[in-house]
């Protein structure tokens, strides 16, 4: 529906998944592990992403050098 709504896709996040699965009657505690693997998953795409195409110490640099102590 959301596709009709707003006019494109949008991704299936680790809570989308768990609330289709709760639809499901699975237990809670069960959902819950279905969360925590979505955001490992999600965190072992972020470190693939940095060894490939590095841009942390870039970010960290342009921070500490624009950053302004009141």
């Amino acid at each position: 529906m959301h596709e009709q709504v707003l006019g494109r896709r949008l991704p299936l996040t680790g809570r989308a998944c768990a609330g289709a699965l709760a639809d499901l009657d699975l237990p809670v505690e069960l959902l819950r592990g279905f969360a925590l693997l979505a955001r490992a998953a999600g965190l072992l795409g972020q470190i693939a992403e940095e060894r490939r195409r590095p841009i942390g110490m870039d970010v960290y640099m342009t921070v500490d050098r624009n950053c302004r102590l009141r």
